[in-house]
């Protein structure tokens, strides 16, 4: 998804302190400031904490030979995320908000020494209204403080006990050491909006007879009442030529909405899994106005197709695309990097091809890794390879039961709840999957009886269907 009215935060500085000293600040004591073990380092965003102390020279490679065992402190230590910036006169009298779509993983967040929220999870982004705080007439300043990593489950452990949406396998695996991540993993932007926002966009596009219907759902925060109805347009285009049009007018209520639209295109090319047919793609933009004022715009890759799961009753594992049925070839997918922060476009472009060129037509993302980013969807879409994406949960050993845990069940659904809202537009989007090995008491794989699995199939039934 592309979010067009952004300005990206690039230039960070980072500073470590003992756990709850950037608290106190001075000694209660002497008064004396309480400064930090290392100070100013430079900082990448999207990036990690270990990846900015390796360049820096602090700490030695941990893919090499034993290294990793010199680096494990970094984890245990509270880091502060430091970066200055100058707001664009022009944008006064927008609504601006600050969005962090990676903390990795419970910060507080402060603009110009004002605390303006808290966050805790991997997988959900923190949004926040800045509107009144940020200034025009000079520079701002946005700190985020990060809290040491808390301990979690790796491979062995017990599933039952677990209390995060954490990447658990930097917690150490069979394919990885122990390096637990901490840092700012995703892109941290600036937004500005007139009088409404565009959240997410509940998508089915699908062929119907000599037409294509496409179905939709948008989901809206408007920040003020609506003095006059604000218009949404909504334009298809194929390789770069508009082919259908359609706008409506609608008046806001002020806070969380949604709007439903259907339109069609005339004689659509389907998209097709790998192997089976092309894979032509659509994009869907999706424009607000108030008056001739652009408020926000959203642009949504789109493929026309249908999905059916065979055969009715059974677990859906085969799937018929456009009515012919796929032959599942398919790869598992762990993180390609322990550094999910510092992972590039180019990488994930690399392995996928060759995930194509092996015929495949499916990859498997694993329950103790990483939701996906949507550039890794956006070339599954292009490169025909189904993705059977699986919630954050995974098996420990000693017990894999799906966890209970009052802190980890809302930090579950919200990720879930995310996940769902941004990826459900996707043609290549197949398969959600509760979770990685999952069993009950009797180590029989666990079914839609455990509340858990219960609670995340609510959530696709609702959010994607």
């Amino acid at each position: 998804v592309v979010i067009m009215l952004i300005t990206e935060l690039r230039s960070w500085h980072i500073n470590a302190n003992y756990p709850y000293y950037p608290i106190l600040t001075a000694a209660a004591e002497t008064g004396q400031i309480l400064n930090g073990i290392f100070q100013n380092i430079p900082a990448t965003v999207p990036g990690c904490v270990h990846n900015d102390l390796l360049q820096a020279g602090l700490i030695p490679d941990p893919y090499f030979e034993m290294n990793s065992l010199q680096c494990g402190w970094v984890s245990d230590y509270w880091w502060t995320y430091i970066t200055d910036f100058e707001m664009d006169p022009s944008l006064q009298g927008r609504h601006i908000r600050l969005r962090m779509n990676g903390i990795d993983y419970e910060a507080s967040i402060s603009l110009n020494g004002t605390t303006i929220g808290t966050h805790k999870g991997m997988y959900t982004p923190f949004l926040c209204d800045i509107t009144r705080q940020a200034r025009f007439d000079g520079a701002n300043r946005l700190t985020v403080l990060l809290k040491n990593s808390p301990e979690e489950m790796g491979q062995i452990g017990y599933t039952s006990r677990v209390h995060t949406q954490k990447a658990r396998f930097v917690y150490k695996w069979d394919f990885s050491t122990r390096l637990v991540q901490i840092g700012l993993y995703d892109s941290v932007c600036l937004e500005h909006f007139g009088s409404a926002a565009i959240e997410s966009l509940w998508l089915d596009a699908a062929p119907d007879g000599d037409t294509g219907r496409v179905r939709t759902r948008l989901e809206l925060t408007a920040f003020e009442e609506a003095v006059a109805p604000v218009r949404v347009e909504y334009h298809v285009l194929y390789e770069g030529r508009e082919i259908a049009v359609f706008a409506r007018e609608e008046r806001l209520r002020r806070g969380t909405q949604q709007i439903e639209a259907a339109f069609s295109v005339d004689q659509p090319r389907l998209w097709y899994p790998n192997g089976l047919g092309e894979q032509p793609l659509y994009t869907l933009q999706v424009s607000l106005y108030d008056g001739d004022v652009l408020s926000d715009r959203r642009e949504f890759q789109m493929g026309f197709r249908t999905r059916q799961y065979r055969p009715a009753g059974c677990l859906p594992y085969s799937v018929s695309v456009n009515g012919r049925r796929a032959y599942i070839k398919g790869v598992n997918l762990v993180p390609m990097d322990i550094m999910y922060g510092r992972i590039q476009p180019q990488t994930v472009e690399h392995i996928l091809r060759m995930v194509r060129d092996a015929h495949c037509n499916l990859v498997r993302i694993w329950g103790g890794g990483l939701i996906e980013s949507e550039w890794f969807y956006d070339l599954c879409d292009r490169l025909g390879l189904m993705v059977w994406q699986e919630f954050i949960q995974s098996s420990s050993g000693i017990d894999n039961i799906p966890s209970k845990n009052p802190e980890f069940l809302p930090l579950c659904r919200a990720t879930a709840i995310h996940a769902v809202k941004q990826r459900q537009h996707h043609p290549s989007l197949t398969f959600w999957c509760g979770g990685n090995e999952l069993q009950n008491e009797g180590n029989v794989p666990s079914t839609l009886e455990d509340e858990t699995l219960r609670m995340l199939a609510d959530i696709v039934d609702q959010y994607d269907g």
